[in-house]
């Protein structure tokens, strides 16, 4: 994972910024901001940068299996399956 310089006086969930081609990108780690158990980094933790309402910002993940671009259409709401006590899997259905 690339490093993140801390930002003083935010919330804990807030592990700090990054540069991101000339943008500062703030990084959330959610597992603090939904008061999830702490897990130590490996090598499959990474940042995924999303934008949401014109505003872009990282989040930290444990894993990533696939990404996909939504950004032509092909893809609707979310579908959203709960699994195990801490795992949230969320998944866009394609559109017909």
């Amino acid at each position: 994972m690339m490093s993140v310089t801390s930002v003083p006086r935010t919330p804990p969930f807030v592990k700090g910024v990054i540069n991101l081609r000339g943008k500062v990108i703030p990084i959330i780690e959610l597992r603090l901001k939904f008061a999830m158990p702490a897990v130590p980094q490996t090598e499959e933790t990474c940042i995924i940068v999303v934008r949401a309402q014109g505003v872009a910002m990282g989040i930290v993940v444990d894993k990533v299996s696939e990404v996909l671009d939504y950004r032509d259409g092909r893809y609707r709401r979310p579908i959203v399956r709960c699994c195990g006590q801490y795992g949230l899997h969320s998944g866009y259905r394609q559109s017909r």
